[in-house]
């Protein structure tokens, strides 16, 4: 199964978050924070598309693009969204491995049989048949322990691993599998870090206690607004935001169909559009590039890096 019927490039790719993201999803009404961020239907942390467009138009703008390739990429302004839509497409950022504490090695990567197989689709859609044929494997694997599996039996103590504040039983026999599986998905993509890094600390959870961790892999921070004329907080001016941490892992793809309207499309295809896209970014491999998602550069926060398979 291919998209490319449809959309003439589809290119997964991997989010590294180099620093703590907040994709907001609005005023929030739980309890504990003001300003949640993005949550898919599992109640997992994800990035929705249309943030990931967003943040990237910011980007290539900024870059000193020419308008019209903007528009044929982007689609144009509001006020003239009626004339095309752009030819860009945007799948969201589905949770991939995220950090977390263990009593092991400090932290661990995690995810679970839900999350390997929503990547497995991701590479069944952008047809990396390859990579589908090792996800596979892996989670058959995986669903026939229903114990939780490493890369690393280093990570266990007396059979069981403390990931958090739970213990699971581990299943120590498929533990090279895990290990040559993730070093075959991450050996062509160029992430931030060492590879071994990663690829010695993921453990796989089953999903009935894996989700509940990963919905709560996330961590609030503070902040106020202060009147510097008397050096205290402006009232009302006191809220947490949500944010996912640094090493976070999301997969999605960046998918461009044909151009379907404005100045200059008979000479652009879907191809020149993608490269023209990656030049716009700064890509520094002809594939690779960096961007700001959730709008928090002024604090350093949200810089992330969009690794390409």
């Amino acid at each position: 199964m291919s998209l490319a019927p449809v959309y003439h490039v589809v290119r997964p790719y991997l989010i590294y978050a180099l620093t703590p993201v907040h994709a907001g999803s609005g005023k929030g009404f739980e309890e504990h924070v003001d300003l949640p961020i993005q949550r898919d239907s599992w109640g997992i942390p994800c990035i929705w598309g249309s943030s990931i467009k967003g943040a990237l138009r910011t980007a290539f703008r900024s870059g000193a693009n020419k308008e019209d390739v903007e528009r044929l990429i982007f689609g144009p302004e509001r006020e003239r969204a009626h004339e095309h839509a752009g030819a860009l497409n945007m799948l969201d950022a589905r949770l991939f491995l995220t950090p977390t504490i263990s009593l092991k090695f400090g932290f661990v990567y995690i995810t679970t049989n839900l999350l390997l197989e929503r990547t497995k689709t991701l590479f069944e859609l952008s047809g990396k048949s390859d990579y589908v044929q090792t996800l596979s494997e892996l989670m058959e694997a995986s669903y026939q322990s229903d114990k939780a599996l490493v890369s690393n039996n280093e990570l266990i103590l007396d059979n069981k691993i403390w990931v958090v504040d739970k213990v699971f039983d581990c299943d120590s026999t498929k533990t090279d599998l895990v290990r040559t599986s993730f070093e075959k998905i991450l050996k062509n993509v160029v992430i931030p870090v060492a590879s071994e890094m990663i690829t010695d600390r993921v453990v796989i959870l089953p999903d009935k206690y894996g989700l509940q961790i990963l919905s709560r892999s996330t961590f609030s921070i503070t902040r106020v607004r202060l009147d510097y004329r008397k050096k205290t907080v402006v009232s009302g001016a006191l809220w947490d935001e949500e944010y996912v941490p640094e090493s976070t892992m999301f997969t999605t793809a960046i998918m461009m169909s044909e151009p379907k309207g404005g100045e200059g499309i008979e000479s652009k295809n879907a191809e020149t559009l993608f490269k023209e896209l990656l030049e716009g970014l700064k890509s520094v491999n002809e594939r690779d590039f960096y961007v700001v998602l959730g709008g928090h550069e002024t604090i350093g926060k949200g810089v992330v890096r969009f690794c390409g398979w």
